[in-house]
């Protein structure tokens, strides 16, 4: 999401401050020439130190190509005696007067997604249309989620924050920076370590599992392991594991 500045008067009625934007995820620098695949830049992450040194980060923010990353959430992996526990982190749900006590355990908030600061930028030398490609700063962590992990996103909390790191014009970027700091407002829980595996997709692995207890794996997860394990023979007819025999023979 970004400022409708951005943008030509012709493509956007006046009314409209905000523009959603589907963009790529990993930074693609606007000197960039050639396919968008076919580059050597991973640039996920922005460290918060490196925004006005590096010409990658800076070039664009200069532009005043600020944008807010909308997500339910994201996953981070706590690595403790040589195993790892994924935690699922979230704005909090906020807790109403008629809720008890059990209830008051943060959940996932149904209505709230988490807003993150990033920056983005346009790469116009590509041989297909126009590539808008994004990257999420990241700030050392907060002293309350440090036991998990060194670092986080840089959270923008609340409509306030979000609106000056949008409005480049009214909110330069000295100030702005301001904002990019530690912040101790999300909620997070332990959830199944399927999330590790990219081809499950499901649901349920936002879900808070209670850690100690005997592992069980849901129905729709042995489901889905079942139809990726079918082995499927290929135009020749043989298996997977028949075309690996044979080039281990080979």
């Amino acid at each position: 999401m970004f400022s409708n500045k951005h943008c030509s008067s012709d493509e956007l009625d006046d009314l409209t401050e905000r523009v959603i934007q589907p963009m790529q995820w990993g930074l693609l620098p606007s000197w960039h020439k050639g396919e968008s695949e076919k580059t050597s830049y991973n640039i996920s992450n922005a460290r918060s130190d490196g925004l006005l040194e590096k010409g990658t980060f800076h070039t664009p923010l200069k532009k005043g190509r600020r944008c807010v990353i909308l997500a339910n959430g994201f996953y981070e992996w706590h690595r403790q005696d040589g195993k790892k526990q994924p935690y699922y982190i979230y704005f909090p749900k906020p807790e109403t007067k008629s809720e008890d006590k059990a209830k008051k355990e943060s959940q996932p908030a149904e209505d709230r997604l988490l807003t993150m600061a990033g920056l983005f930028d346009i790469c116009s030398h590509t041989s297909e249309k126009p590539v808008y490609s994004y990257s999420i700063i990241t700030v050392d962590a907060d002293k309350s989620l440090s036991w998990m992990h060194d670092r986080m996103p840089a959270i923008l909390d609340g409509e306030d924050e979000i609106q000056k790191w949008l409005n480049y014009e009214e909110f330069p970027l000295n100030n702005a920076l301001t904002l990019i700091k530690p912040k101790s407002c999300l909620a997070w829980h332990p959830v199944a370590t399927e999330v590790g595996n990219t081809r499950i997709q499901l649901p349920h692995l936002i879900e808070r599992i209670e850690l100690g207890k005997p592992k069980s794996c849901a129905a729709s997860s042995n489901l889905m392991m079942s139809w990726l394990g079918k082995r499927k023979p290929n135009d020749t007819g043989a298996t997977d594991d028949d075309l690996v025999k044979k080039e281990k023979k080979l």
